[in-house]
């Protein structure tokens, strides 16, 4: 039995469905009264008869095993799909860690302006897809208004049908997959969705194991500004009213690292991979003293110490292990010489001047 006859037979997932309030799909006549979905263009795709589901489901399989557990596995996961998928525009949304928003972390065909504005709350996510079960949702002409303003007025005007796919572990929704334009897109909804369930649980599963369950462990400790770090270190010094105290300042650099991971993870926006990094790095420091943010993307950890204190800070040896964590991370680093980078520099060791010293670092 073929693989698609196997999965209509033996799948149980649930059935396409429409967004609720939707009505059948009937013939009815051109109205002047018609949204701008009356005015979209025609796009013409390549023939359902040139098109092969099952080859390309199998494929999909195939490379979905081959990816590693890293945690920028949404990058890969989206170049799989949009090779095999030929998709010309369509974005993979993730949840952002720092506000209830699903953001693209991969997109590919629209626009800048498109980009900034799909952005789909948390609840409002939760509410398209409101059984918390993986579902595949087909919006049709004047059905997608209620996404319009997700999309620029030219993106939106450009196409007439958009699929979103949801991919949820354990009723926790991980992802949605958006697609807008793509030559699978003529084949029956029917065939769609048996794609769409042989390959649903498996970038689930690895999204969880890469991604989610990861992040999860990731704390996001507080963040000084720049601008606080002289008054901050002018009272750490009067706080501590000791003779010997002196502050370190280690500045971090992680665009090495971050150049690195993107060359590979080629269809994640870099701003997301930067996040990433700094997050991690961010949590590893934390404990350790206080860190403030700098200018192009840098942290910069400053700590009190004491001379003849038997807990003085062990740059080098922090260094090291905070690039081995990256690696634990992010597989892009495995065999690269692209490390996170250190500067060191004491007050008064360094310089007897520290508001000079506090300036260098912007």
């Amino acid at each position: 039995m073929g693989l698609m006859k196997r999965v209509l037979t033996e799948a149980h997932g649930p059935e396409p469905r429409k967004p609720a309030g939707e009505k059948a799909e009937t013939q009815e006549p051109a109205s002047p009264a018609s949204s701008a979905a009356a005015q979209r263009p025609v796009v013409h795709s390549p023939g359902p008869q040139s098109i092969h589901p099952e080859m390309v489901t199998r494929m999909i399989l195939r490379e979905l095993s081959e990816i590693p557990v890293t945690i920028e596995a949404p990058a890969h996961i989206f170049a799989m799909l949009k090779r095999n998928l030929m998709l010309r525009k369509a974005a993979l949304l993730l949840p952002d860690p720092d506000e209830s928003m699903y953001v693209p972390w991969s997109i590919t065909g629209f626009d800048i302006t498109t980009q900034r504005r799909l952005h789909i709350p948390e609840q409002a996510a939760y509410e398209l897809f409101n059984n918390r079960v993986p579902l595949m949702l087909h919006f049709n002409g004047p059905e997608m208004e209620e996404l319009q303003s997700y999309f620029s007025v030219r993106e939106y005007t450009a196409f007439d049908k958009l699929v979103l796919c949801s991919f949820f572990y354990e009723a926790k929704l991980l992802a949605i997959l958006a697609i807008a334009e793509a030559p699978f897109l003529a084949l029956d909804p029917t065939i769609l969705q048996v794609m769409y369930s042989a390959f649903e649980e498996g970038v689930s599963t690895l999204l969880y194991r890469s991604r989610d369950e990861r992040i999860a462990r990731i704390q996001l400790p507080l963040l000084f500004a720049h601008d606080q770090l002289l008054p901050m270190a002018q009272e750490s010094l009067t706080a501590d009213k000791v003779p010997d105290a002196s502050i370190l300042f280690l500045e971090f650099d992680p665009e090495p690292s971050v150049a690195a991971i993107a060359d590979l993870a080629r269809e994640t926006d870099r701003y997301r991979v930067r996040q990433d990094v700094l997050r991690i790095l961010n949590t590893l420091l934390s404990g350790l003293g206080k860190v403030f943010t700098l200018p192009r993307n840098r942290l910069l950890l400053m700590r009190t110490e004491i001379e003849g204190d038997s807990h003085l800070l062990d740059v080098e040896l922090l260094t090291h292990q905070i690039n081995e964590r990256l690696r634990q991370y992010f597989a892009e680093l495995d065999g690269s010489d692209a490390t996170v980078t250190c500067r060191l520099v004491a007050y008064p060791r360094d310089t007897a001047d520290l508001e000079a010293l506090t300036a260098s670092f912007a």
